[in-house]
């Protein structure tokens, strides 16, 4: 490996595991540690199996030329000499030998030194279970960091509640820094610029969990509620605005007023779709008499899913189990062309579950036991219904954000969610739905009213 035409290796993994360092200018393999000719190479051998951060600082000039060596965000060795040609390969010595095996998630280069700081930082941003949240395109949310020298951790907040913790073990205190303030991108370039919108920045000296949630609160009302849901725990949503198909297969977006509908998509990104049966009869011919409609325009402006109380019924079979929190925007209907039958607008697609509507009454929900039953007649106006079941065996049942019952009659949360009826078959139901949310946790006082106050922003319901 000491040949004049070979290209510089300033990282290189051997076949034992061993991490080496070659620099074609001073003539072969360079000792990480100048003072201790006997280490040439890390030893990778003792990391853990997985995945791990590797990074080389180039820095120096003049006689003062050197490069340091990071293992997951740690300084392991020092080479006093530098590189000075440029990288042509990656994962190969060069375009015909010496084969890396392995997988490489991501590749970045800078065009300054990083300090150690930034190198753990570098590190930490991107390891895996790191401390983070994915925004959702389209939708506002309320962010606050909260960085605490004391425990040396930083705390990440979305919509007023602790999403998570990282520890800054080994970073020096942000406390009284003169780094430049950045908006749009880090300090580690281009790569992490941001696209996006904000409306408000404000910096605290001092403040926690209860500061950070009264901010929110100030936020939404000053912001006309432009938050959207809470990010910990969304297992489901579906909205009518988004996601909905005329194939199983997620090919043709239904756009028009009347297309029928085969699967809508779980914007959650959990991969609970519900999907009608187009082809009843398996004949291999779309069956569009049992597939509900895409009606334009319906509420404050907004989409539906329209259901005909007669053959039209979408499932999905997620077991939700509890504890949870479901939310649902409905509301029976009656129309010229369609029967006017009301049965289940929102049940358990293979358990006894339903929310809000049955059997012509409205105000009902029923979890393998009657949680709220009253006689209140159905009419056509639209509702707004909420219903958590807790660790504790306890139901919760809500209108419009107004509690309507809480009590421990029921056992079970729903296996799986059914539209416009009970198993396919029975219970079916006239009837458009506009929204539908579930939680795997019961959320909180604060939390729940702010869902409401989403969605009663976008349906104008009360």
């Amino acid at each position: 490996m000491g040949s004049t035409n070979q290209d510089d290796r300033i990282m290189a993994v051997t076949s034992s595991q061993l991490l080496r360092v070659y620099l074609r200018n001073n003539g072969g393999w360079q000792y990480p540690d100048p003072t201790d000719s006997s280490l040439t190479y890390y030893d990778f051998s003792v990391l853990e199996e997985g995945w791990h951060h590797i990074g080389v600082v180039v820095s120096g000039s003049g006689g003062s030329e050197k490069m340091d060596y990071f293992i997951d965000g740690s300084k392991v060795a020092t080479l006093d000499a530098r590189t000075t040609t440029n990288i042509r390969y990656i994962g190969n010595l060069n375009t015909s030998s010496r084969y890396s095996i392995g997988n490489l998630d991501e590749f970045a280069f800078f065009n300054s030194a990083l300090s150690d700081a930034r190198m753990l930082a570098h590190y930490q941003a991107g390891k895996k279970g790191s401390c983070g949240y994915r925004l959702k395109e389209g939708f506002w949310y309320h962010i606050a960091g909260h960085i605490d020298d004391s425990s040396e951790t930083v705390n990440l907040y979305l919509n007023g509640q602790l999403h998570c913790s990282e520890s800054i073990s080994g970073i020096s205190s942000l406390a009284g820094s003169a780094e430049n303030l950045r908006i749009g991108r880090s300090p580690l370039g281009a790569g992490t610029s941001w696209a996006g919108q904000a409306q408000s920045l404000t910096f605290y000296s001092s403040g926690g969990a209860s500061e950070i949630l009264n901010n929110y609160n100030a936020s939404r009302t000053a912001f006309n509620n432009l938050f959207s849901l809470p990010p910990s725990g969304l297992r489901l949503w579906l909205k009518a605005d988004s996601g909905l198909y005329t194939d199983a297969e997620k090919t043709t977006a239904a756009s028009s007023d009347g297309d029928f509908v085969v699967r809508w998509e779980d914007f959650s990104g959990n991969g609970g779709d519900v999907i009608a049966d187009d082809d009843a009869d398996n004949d291999d011919v779309l069956d569009t008499d049992r597939l509900p409609k895409l009606r334009t325009g319906v509420i404050n402006g907004l989409p539906v899913l329209e259901f005909d109380g007669v053959d039209d019924f979408m499932a999905n079979y997620v077991a939700y189990g509890y504890p949870n929190t479901v939310f649902l925007v409905a509301r029976y209907m009656t129309d010229s062309s369609m029967n006017a039958n009301r049965g289940r607008v929102l049940s358990g697609a293979s358990n006894n579950w339903l929310l809000g509507f049955h059997d012509g009454q409205i105000d009902r929900f029923y979890a393998n036991g009657w949680v709220h039953n009253p006689n209140v007649t159905a009419n056509e106006s639209w509702h707004i219904y909420a219903a958590d079941h807790s660790n504790a065996d306890v139901q919760r049942f809500y209108r419009n954000d107004t509690i309507l019952q809480s009590n421990s009659n029921g056992s079970q949360g729903p296996r799986g969610l059914g539209l416009g009826g009970y198993r396919w078959n029975s219970q079916l139901a006239t009837c458009q739905v506009a929204e539908v949310i579930v939680f795997d946790r019961v959320l909180t006082d604060d939390e729940r009213s702010a869902v409401f106050d989403y969605l009663n922003t976008r349906y104008g319901v009360y």
